[in-house]
């Protein structure tokens, strides 16, 4: 007689995924496999996903660049569904000192200057809005 198990998924924290893209793996790869989970999680858990900080990015810009973005994304989603953002996505170095366009090419700043969410503009990056879904 075959033995079933079940298993109890478990989604990742924010932190987490944004170790593994400290780690070496693609960062859109990691922030999506957060937002699936952050989607399929009850609204009311949401927060526990968030809670932990993400880890320090260092020196290398583009491990900067993409810890702002994970920091925006936690702000943005906290602001969809009424929670409260955690403190620390406001740090400062979560802040880019230089304009970040995830679109490259001239034809396309102006619309990704209008169409990004504030947490993302605020912190100097402009992905327009599609800031929200997996890439």
């Amino acid at each position: 007689m075959a033995r079933t198990t079940t298993s109890t998924y478990q989604p990742a924290s924010v932190a987490s995924a944004f170790e593994r893209a400290r780690g070496g793996e693609n960062p859109r790869v990691a922030l999506g496999d957060f937002l699936d989970d952050w989607r399929r999680t009850p609204s009311d858990a949401r927060a526990a996903l968030v809670i932990e900080p993400i880890a320090a990015a260092g020196r290398r810009i583009s491990l900067r660049r993409w810890a702002a973005y994970f920091a925006a994304t936690v702000e943005q989603l906290c602001a969809l569904d009424g929670i409260d953002a955690p403190g620390w996505v406001n740090r400062e170095d979560y802040r880019l000192d230089e304009p970040w366009f995830l679109v490259e090419g001239l034809a396309l700043r102006a619309l990704l200057l209008v169409s990004t969410p504030v947490p993302f503009k605020r912190r100097n990056i402009y992905s327009g809005e599609s800031s929200l879904t997996r890439v």
